[in-house]
């Protein structure tokens, strides 16, 4: 008897993950569909010119011009603010200099794909033979996740190699290793956004009301976002530490002496969490 609820188990699991796999598949071959998609091929051609052609010194929200020319010294968004003693953290500085820009292609990625999926034949039909609120959410989730992380690698390398050439750097394992993992942390922050961009629209139906709520709420949150020289928020504004934009203040200016890379990468998996429980519980109750 055991065995036998075991074999059930197991393949209920391996349904399910099937089922998972065939809803995820549908989501990617819908993306060509969306707009926002050519929206973020176009800004990846875009963005990645200007961040390559764009030689002058370049800071944005950052409190402390002064120091910007030390890497880590300073959080913000820094280009070509030349380090000598690190060459290749600058020109990783200066890859991540229009990840904010990235925030509203995020969300309004997020928002596209759900609002189009809700016209779909393929989504309906779904929907009617029994689509899960998690599976759908899921997926909806990981396939834009899929669209925004990997345009924004391939903004971010091609300006990571043209700054350090024109730095002089030397690109080696190391260096590609290092340019690497900073810039999964901020692809981890940008599906935290797709993420609560995804629960504000099921929670809302609203495409203008979750592209402009969670537009604006970042904006509004990074002009807020100074810290003391101890990391901690001024003004009493604490609860901006709920929001990405002070972890990719940090993060893009390699400033993970004041906020560890485990802190970011925690709040990112944990905002993640319970953005989807939130748009699978909304899903759940709007959905029908």
């Amino acid at each position: 008897m055991m065995n036998m609820n075991r074999s059930k188990s197991i393949t209920e699991g391996c349904w399910r993950t099937k089922a998972m796999l065939r809803r995820l598949a549908a989501d990617v071959r819908h993306l060509p569909s969306v707009w926002t998609t050519w929206v973020i091929a176009a800004c990846v051609i875009v963005l990645g010119l200007y961040s390559v052609m764009t030689t002058g010194d370049n800071i944005f929200l950052s409190q402390d011009i002064a120091n910007a020319y030390v890497v880590g010294n300073v959080i913000g968004y820094v280009a070509n603010c030349i380090d000598p003693h690190d060459l290749i953290g600058t020109a990783i500085r200066n890859s991540f200099f229009l990840t904010f820009l990235w925030v509203p292609l995020a969300v309004a990625c997020a928002v596209g794909m759900a609002s189009s999926n809700y016209r779909s034949k393929s989504y309906c039909v779904s929907r009617a033979r029994g689509l899960t609120a998690a599976r759908g959410v899921v997926s909806e989730f990981l396939a834009c996740s899929l669209v925004v992380g990997s345009g924004y690698a391939v903004m971010c390398a091609v300006s990571f190699l043209a700054a350090a050439t024109r730095y002089g750097a030397v690109i080696d394992g190391a260096a590609l290793m290092r340019f690497a993992g900073c810039s999964l942390i901020n692809v981890f922050l940008l599906m935290s956004v797709v993420a609560q961009s995804l629960a504000l629209y099921h929670v809302t139906r609203n495409p203008f009301v979750s592209v402009v709520g969670i537009t604006v709420l970042f904006l509004y949150a990074s002009t807020i976002s100074w810290f003391d020289k101890g990391g901690r928020p001024l003004a009493n504004a604490d609860w901006v530490m709920l929001t990405p934009a002070p972890y990719l203040l940090f993060s893009c200016a390699l400033a993970f002496g004041r906020l560890s890379i485990s802190s970011i990468v925690v709040y990112a998996v944990e905002s993640v969490f319970v953005a989807l429980i939130v748009g699978v519980a909304a899903f759940k109750i709007r959905g029908k």
